[in-house]
């Protein structure tokens, strides 16, 4: 599927009020990833500004969460010790510990997303997640979303540097950047394979 063929799609399955009122799921979780290809980035980070546009003209309110940002947003609150991040003395091993250990999921990272979410509590209607391919590897988009769900109210889109591949689960399993097998299905569909609405 091109671009515009994915904008198509998605403006046409986001529109559908089946879709927005939770009526489509993946196992009882509005939760759906747009995979594309790392290559066709730009284009498609463009593609999703146009679309969030579009579907605002049609009086579908996005709320659109970069988690690159929202890392930053964490990582500048935070009062580590960062003379010691940023040394040339430490290595990449010990980098990656000391953002795991600043960057707790459960702790830091989605009541982040989640007072965003209750700061513009009915001033959205769908939930766009984008910046995967940034916070790769001391974060997990899979493990994102294994423990947001407990917060979701509207259907939630991942836009996903990657391949989506099957494994025989009733969740999705996608390959990130279309190389790196991280061996976790997603609590989520590929929104791209549903038809019918």
């Amino acid at each position: 599927m091109g671009i515009e063929e994915k904008y198509n799609h998605l403006k046409k399955i986001i529109s559908n009020p089946d879709f927005l009122s939770g009526k489509v799921l993946c196992n009882d979780l509005p939760i759906f990833i747009a995979d594309y290809d790392i290559s066709e980035e730009n284009e498609f980070l463009r593609m999703e500004n146009n679309l969030i546009k579009t579907l605002g003209n049609m009086g579908i309110k996005v709320l659109s969460v970069d988690l690159y940002d929202l890392i930053i947003e964490i990582l500048q609150k935070d009062q580590g010790d960062w003379e010691w991040v940023m040394s040339p003395d430490r290595n990449k091993e010990e980098l990656l510990e000391e953002l795991k250990g600043i960057l707790g999921i459960e702790d830091k990272v989605i009541p982040a997303i989640a007072d965003k979410m209750a700061q513009n509590e009915g001033n959205y209607d769908v939930l766009f997640l984008n910046g995967c391919g940034n916070i790769f590897p001391f974060l997990r988009t899979h493990t994102i979303l294994n423990n947001l769900h407990t917060y979701i109210q509207k259907p939630v889109i991942v836009f996903f540097p990657g391949v989506s591949v099957s494994k025989g689960s009733p969740y999705a399993a996608f390959n990130l950047f279309g190389r790196i097998d991280e061996g976790n299905d997603y609590r989520a569909a590929n929104i791209f394979q549903i038809r019918g609405l």
